[in-house]
This record gives C-alpha cells, structure tokens and sequence, in this order.
C-alpha cells in the first residue's frame, strides 16, 4: 500500500475510533471494547471498527457529520466501500476494497 493509502486509512481509523469513544458508551460500562481489525488477501483489503456500545437506535437517521463526510470521501478516494451494522449490540463500521478480475473474456 503506498503511503498517500496508508494515511488515508489511518485518518479513518482516527474519525471512527473518536466516534466509538465519544458515542458508544453513554453510560460507563464494565468490559467496554473498541476493536479494530485490517484484513488483506492479495490486493483486496478490510479495515474494521467496532465497538460493544450501545448502537444507534432503530429507525434513528444517519449521522451526517463533518467526520462523517470526511470519512465518505475517503472512502470514495480509496474506492472502498463503506457498511455500517448498528444494533443494541454495538456499532461495526467496515471499510472494503476489493478487486474481481473475471477471467471470462467478453463477449465482442
């Protein structure tokens, strides 16, 4: 992964983390957990943050923040795509990039 990737990733692991600490854990809570994982598989790569918090409620609308647009964007830069799960067990918020290279030729 070349660098400008790496700092790209590092500033959306920054905005996530910050946002699991400052949203997830309302109240004080015994075993409180933020996890972060990075999977890779030839090109293809997965960056993950999650935490045990309390999650976003059900029907409650998308945070449509200043980190959260800085996050879209990077996204959209590293041409990932985003998927947030958000329920009383906890938020997860994962970041793919992968590549599919068919080797069917097309058809002319």
């Amino acid at each position: 992964m070349d660098s400008q990737k790496a700092v790209s990733l590092g500033l959306i692991v920054t905005e996530l983390v910050l946002n699991a600490i400052k949203y997830a854990f309302p109240l004080e809570k015994a075993r409180a957990l933020i996890q972060v994982t990075y999977e890779t598989e030839g090109s293809d790569w997965k960056l993950t943050v999650s935490d045990n918090g309390a999650g976003k409620a059900t029907g409650e609308p998308p945070s449509v923040g200043l980190g959260t647009a800085i996050v879209e964007a990077l996204v959209k830069q590293l041409e990932a795509k985003i998927e947030v799960i958000s329920d009383t067990d906890g938020t997860s918020v994962s970041v793919t990039r992968a590549t599919f290279i068919s080797r069917i030729p097309r058809a002319a």
